[in-house]
C-alpha cells in the first residue's frame, strides 16, 4: 500500500481480535508525524462513528517524541496506549511488530525488541464491527489516510509471536496456513 492510499478489509470473525494478538508488517515512512499526530499503519479503529475504537498500531508523535505505539479500547470509547521511543529514518524500510499478551505489550523493529515490556491498564479489546485498515483509520466515513508512507507484507495473528519467531520469519514468505495466522497480505 503506497503513501496517501489505504486498503480496507470488511469486518470478519478472524479480524475481531479481542485478546492476545501479534501484528507485523514492513513499513517505510516518507515523513514523520507532527506533534500530537498518529500515523496509523494497521487499525480496526473508527473515531468518527462514536464508540467504535478497537485497536491501532503505528507511529505516534507524543509531544515531540516519536514513538512506536499500540492503542486499544476496552469499550469502544475510551482508549489506552502503550508505546516506546523510536525514531525511524524516512525513506528506509523497517519490519515492525507488536504483540499483546493479556495486558503486556512488546514492540519490535527489525526483529529486535524496542524498550521494555509495556503494561496496559486492562487486557480487553473492544470488538467493533468496523473495517480493518492498512495505512489509515476511521474508514469508511472519514478516510483519514494519516500514514505518509508505504506498507508491505502484513501479518495478523491471534496468538502471541515470540521474539525468535518474529526475528527469524520477518523476511520469510509465509505459506498462509500457519497456526494463529488470521490474515496475510504479502502484496506480491
Amino acid at each position: 500500500v503506497a503513501a496517501n492510499q489505504y486498503l480496507s478489509a470488511a469486518d470478519s470473525a478472524s479480524l475481531s481480535l479481542t485478546g492476545d494478538l501479534s501484528l507485523e508488517c514492513w513499513v517505510q515512512f516518507d515523513t514523520t508525524p507532527a506533534s500530537g499526530a498518529f500515523y496509523a499503519v494497521l487499525a480496526k479503529w473508527d473515531n468518527v462513528q462514536g464508540n467504535n475504537k478497537g485497536f491501532k498500531f503505528g507511529l505516534w508523535n507524543n509531544a515531540g517524541t516519536l514513538q512506536i505505539a499500540f492503542f486499544k479500547s476496552p469499550n469502544g470509547s475510551t482508549d489506552h496506549a502503550a508505546s516506546v521511543n523510536w525514531s525511524p529514518t524516512t525513506g528506509t524500510w523497517y519490519h515492525i511488530a507488536v504483540t499483546k499478551s493479556s495486558s503486556t505489550v512488546k514492540f519490535y523493529v527489525d526483529g529486535t525488541q524496542q524498550g521494555t515490556d509495556q503494561t496496559l491498564t486492562d487486557a480487553t479489546i473492544f470488538d467493533n464491527a468496523r473495517v480493518f485498515q492498512i495505512g489509515g483509520k476511521d474508514a469508511p466515513e472519514n478516510v483519514n489516510n494519516d500514514n505518509d508512507g508505504k506498507v508491505d507484507d502484513v501479518r495478523i495473528w491471534n496468538t502471541v509471536r515470540t521474539a525468535t519467531q518474529i526475528a527469524d520469519n520477518r523476511s520469510v514468505e509465509l505459506v498462509g496456513d500457519e497456526t494463529g495466522l488470521v490474515a496475510y497480505w504479502p502484496f506480491e
